[in-house]
């Protein structure tokens, strides 16, 4: 994870962007009237949480270490999400309002750096971990704290989803040398790979709340990363973002509603957050430089 953050900072430096912060990895509430992301406007990355109209930005955590990628429980207790506060990546849970923060995982290897996936009941979430020596998609169970390899591969598989019905997960994995999306049962049996294209990275697949379509993340060059959105049943393919060269589009997250899509974009020059409004094509900017 904290790779790829520098990744994308060397990317918008060499695309001439001067930064004045950057607003990354975020998510929907359940109800969607509010998406949590990661800012270092205040110096360093912590959790906030912001209206869906641009209003009511609130600080949840305040350390002094990189905190990313919150995800809400299904009843909006909860908040998960990963830090580096105890020296490597893992797991932590907070309530939704940033108070009573603990510790869930504690490996020497890096669990988290990416969304964690609730299952619709909230019994449990996937997260990844390299603690068997490459990324795999575990599940951990918020009753009694276990925690099972789900992917059980020889390769990295990595940003695990549940389905809207529970019943499946997409994911990416690097099996054929490069990284695809795959589709797998909720046990980890029936894995099936979804695309095979000639690009560097398909990464961060989330699913469509009717379960008809997926909208991943799509690396087609060095200077472009597009979202796409793949209809599962006629395997037809739209790029949603369709930017010039440059401009680079992170973290797609349907809406619990069905009609955006929310992502984080240097459309800007530095990395905000946006969601798109499908029936409209309209491009809502929720944050800005401060």
């Amino acid at each position: 994870m904290k790779k790829q953050l520098v990744l994308f900072a060397i990317l918008f430096s060499q695309c001439g962007y001067a930064q004045k912060n950057t607003n990354t990895g975020p998510s929907w509430s359940p109800d969607e009237q509010l998406i949590g992301f990661s800012s270092d406007r205040d110096g360093d990355f912590e959790i906030y949480s912001i209206a869906k109209d641009g209003t009511n930005l609130l600080k949840l955590t305040d350390n002094n270490v990189e905190d990313h990628y919150p995800v809400w429980s299904p009843d909006m207790s909860k908040i998960v999400y990963t830090s580096v506060r105890d020296g490597n990546y893992d797991l932590y849970i907070m309530n939704s309002d940033g108070s009573n923060s603990k510790r869930l995982t504690d490996h020497e290897a890096n669990d988290g750096g990416s969304y964690v996936s609730w299952h619709p009941d909230g019994s449990n979430f996937l997260f990844n971990s390299k603690r068997d020596g490459r990324y795999q998609i575990y599940r951990y169970d918020i009753k009694d704290g276990k925690q099972t390899n789900i992917s059980k591969s020889d390769y990295n598989d990595n940003f695990g989803e549940y389905s809207p019905d529970g019943k499946q997960i997409v994911f990416s994995s690097d099996e054929p040398g490069k990284s695809e999306i795959y589709m797998m049962d909720s046990n980890g049996n029936n894995r099936t790979r979804i695309t095979d294209e000639e690009v560097k990275n398909n990464l961060f697949p989330t699913w469509s709340p009717d379960q008809k379509s997926i909208v991943y993340q799509h690396r087609p060059g060095f200077r472009d990363i597009d979202l796409i959105v793949l209809n599962l049943e006629t395997k037809e393919r739209i790029d949603i973002s369709q930017s010039p060269s440059g401009v680079y589009y992170f973290y797609p997250r349907w809406s619990p509603k069905s009609d955006k899509i929310l992502f984080s974009s240097s459309m800007d020059g530095s990395p905000h957050i946006y969601y798109k409004k499908l029936s409209s094509n309209e491009v809502v900017q929720l944050t800005f430089d401060e």
